[in-house]
């Protein structure tokens, strides 16, 4: 989610919008987008596809950033060591 939080941010700042501008045209409720925006709501892919079309963004691509990258970020993280070596195993498999 902190993708998403970070995302949102920057482009409200771009744009010179406010929390309250997205939720007139999202149809969002202020408190909700809120939460998004601090990393404490996870929204479904529905929401992440009408934020990012609202934002003129590719929706699949901020689907798939929202929600799988994190995970993968916590675990190459978490798991330094153990990461390296199945993204290798994978790498090699794909290429074979």
């Amino acid at each position: 989610m902190e993708w998403l939080s970070k995302r949102l941010r920057e482009l409200l700042a771009e744009r010179g919008l406010t929390v309250q501008d997205l939720s007139n045209q999202t149809g969002l409720s202020r408190s909700y987008l809120s939460l998004i925006m601090h990393g404490r709501r996870r929204p479904p892919e529905e929401t992440i596809r009408r934020l990012a079309t609202f934002l003129s963004q590719d929706p699949d691509e901020w689907v798939f950033r929202a929600l799988k990258e994190p995970e993968v970020d916590k675990i190459s993280r978490e798991f330094p060591k153990h990461f390296a070596i199945y993204t290798r195993k994978i790498t090699d498999r794909d290429e074979h």
